[in-house]
């Protein structure tokens, strides 16, 4: 079995249900990060969690891709997409303390993907004074993978489409 399967699978168990909304992922992926342990066997606890995400039926696959999807690393595989349609932005994270781990390792479980950034605020929403390790990434996340939080924006996505004949920008702040 594909391991994004077993993960999804996993996800579905622990955290109870197939989420349903933006804000409903959001808190499935603090639960997720907070069932991971540091090299120390410590609880990993989120003390604060934010993303600045927008709809794009674009996402680049070339280090990810959905359940049941490929990556296709600069499109050299012609069978293959080079993207799926997903939810792409920046992720803040405050973890309660610096634990023994790289940052992002806990979103492994999430099957979300934070890329190129790390420790630092980069103008998000929390500050250094607060206390805690804060981490930040550009962010990702396939349609495919979630496909319940995305049908409250594809009625007016697809009246966009018609009348306009492209996307106006969907954003979620959580």
């Amino acid at each position: 079995m594909n391991y994004k399967k077993i993960r999804k699978e996993n996800l579905l168990k622990l955290y109870g249900h197939e989420p349903t909304s933006l804000d409903d992922l959001a808190r499935c992926v603090i639960a997720m990060i907070e069932t991971h342990t540091d090299r120390k066997k410590r609880d990993v606890k989120v003390a604060g969690f934010s993303w600045e995400i927008h709809y794009d039926p674009c996402i680049s696959n070339t280090h990810y891709a959905p359940v049941g999807g490929e990556t296709n690393w600069g499109g050299e595989k012609k069978h293959i997409p080079r993207n799926y349609p997903g939810w792409y932005g920046r992720v803040w994270i405050r973890y309660e303390k610096d634990y023994d781990m790289f940052g992002s390792d806990p979103f492994e479980s999430t099957l979300t993907y934070p890329g190129t950034g790390g420790a630092g605020e980069y103008d998000g929403p929390f500050k250094r004074k607060n206390g805690g390790a804060l981490r930040s990434w550009d962010y990702r996340f396939f349609e495919d993978d979630f496909p319940l939080v995305t049908i409250p924006y594809k009625g007016e996505m697809m009246l966009d489409m018609l009348e306009n004949g492209r996307l106006k920008r969907y954003e979620h702040t959580f």
